[in-house]
């Protein structure tokens, strides 16, 4: 389970600073461009505030699992469900809101 940790705590820990970086900068030239092919000049901000949030938000559901699992916690697998649904959701959210589809 070590192993699996690792890797929780390391993508988890990417996803959050990728989407923090998007967040505190605004900077839409983290997404890729097939993503935001349809999302407005003056809207690419509040799309990137969005598509950051979601990003922290999985980040921070696999980093909580991976710690959970270091400290053996049996239930680590429920902050690894909220965060993946929660983040997913705002992605989504998102893309639907500002690109007008999901890809």
């Amino acid at each position: 389970m070590t192993i699996l940790s690792i890797i929780l705590i390391s993508v988890g820990a990417l996803c959050a600073v990728v989407g923090a970086l998007i967040v505190i900068k605004k900077n839409p030239d983290l997404i890729p461009d097939n993503l935001k092919r349809n999302v407005s000049k003056s809207e690419l901000p509040a799309y990137a505030q969005l598509i950051g949030a979601g990003l922290i938000l999985l980040g921070a559901g696999l980093l909580v699992s991976g710690v959970y699992i270091l400290i053996s916690v049996s239930l680590w697998w429920i902050p690894l469900i909220i965060g993946a649904v929660a983040g997913i959701a705002v992605l989504i959210t998102a893309q639907m809101k500002y690109n007008g589809s999901i890809f």
